[in-house]
């Protein structure tokens, strides 16, 4: 607990029990007296000899002493209660003291009701703003950049390009706004007819706007003079077959019948079972001794 240091008026509370029952002990005040250590110093009888019983029937055992300023001029404070009763025990406290000053925030540099009141002393119905000297003397602008002086004096600033500024008008300026904000749809194409917004896109190069550039695709000769499957298939040479020849090679060993599968002759039958297309002969091992094939059919 924290009580406020050097500071009169202040009280502390014991509680009496007895130490058999453990029962609180009351009607015992004028044989409870106290000792107190100021920051650790020797033990003195506090000034307030006997304590008053607070209330027998409501706080029973619970006794209130008195403390003087002087007995609270420290920042810890150790009191020590007795009663001369036997069997009647009390308990030690150990008190902190504070100093309330020390938690005030410091508000002397804020404004005052007088000092704010007085910043709102102008009357615009008799007072007048005093004049400043520079703007007194100021008669032209001949001081300011983009108005008086431009273009004559450093830093120039910079001439509209009034052509272009025309230009754009004079386009803007066929917009029609029947509805307000909204450009009616014959301010552009001249009409609202399919007739009429035909006419408009096919007039002059106006359409050449919505062509799509089919400049980089293959002309129909340059697409006939293309090899043909026929052509690629009988082309090519992979160890001196063509890409068909191959082709059934690889068919064959891939997907045709095999005979002899285990012995020292394996044979690989065309995919449309029509003949020996691939015949090899094998060691134990499995290793190929000799091939022989067929690419006719």
């Amino acid at each position: 607990m924290s009580y406020n240091k050097n500071t009169a008026g202040q009280k502390f509370n014991v509680l009496a029990v007895n130490s058999v029952t453990g029962l609180p002990v009351t009607g015992d005040a004028a044989n409870i007296t106290a000792q107190i250590s100021i920051d650790s110093g020797a033990f003195a009888a506090i000034a307030d000899t006997n304590p008053t019983e607070l209330d027998a029937t409501n706080a029973a055992g619970v006794y209130v002493f008195d403390l003087s300023q002087a007995e609270t001029n420290g920042n810890v404070l150790t009191i020590v209660t007795i009663s001369a009763t036997s069997n009647v025990q009390l308990d030690m406290l150990n008190i902190y003291t504070v100093v309330l000053s020390d938690y005030k925030a410091d508000v002397s540099a804020l404004a005052t009701s007088a000092s704010v009141a007085a910043l709102n002393d102008f009357d615009p119905a008799s007072d007048t703003v005093a004049n400043v000297a520079l703007v007194a003397t100021t008669t032209a602008n001949t001081d300011m950049r983009g108005t008086d002086g431009a273009n004559t004096v450093t830093p120039n600033t910079i001439a509209p390009a009034n052509s272009d500024i025309s230009a754009i008008k004079t386009k803007t300026d066929q917009f029609v706004f029947t509805v307000t904000n909204q450009v009616d749809a014959n301010s552009l194409t001249g009409g609202t007819s399919a007739a009429a917004i035909y006419t408009y896109f096919t007039t002059g190069t106006n359409e050449d706007a919505f062509k799509a550039n089919v400049s980089s695709l293959a002309l129909e000769s340059s697409v006939a003079a293309l090899p043909s499957v026929a052509d690629i298939m009988a082309s090519g040479d992979i160890d001196g077959y063509t890409l068909e020849e191959a082709l059934k090679l690889c068919a064959a060993v891939l997907a045709g019948k095999v005979s002899g599968a285990g012995t020292t002759e394996i044979t690989f039958k065309a995919v449309d079972d029509s003949k020996d297309r691939v015949v090899a002969t094998v060691a134990g091992e499995g290793n190929r001794t000799s091939v022989t094939i067929d690419v006719t059919g």
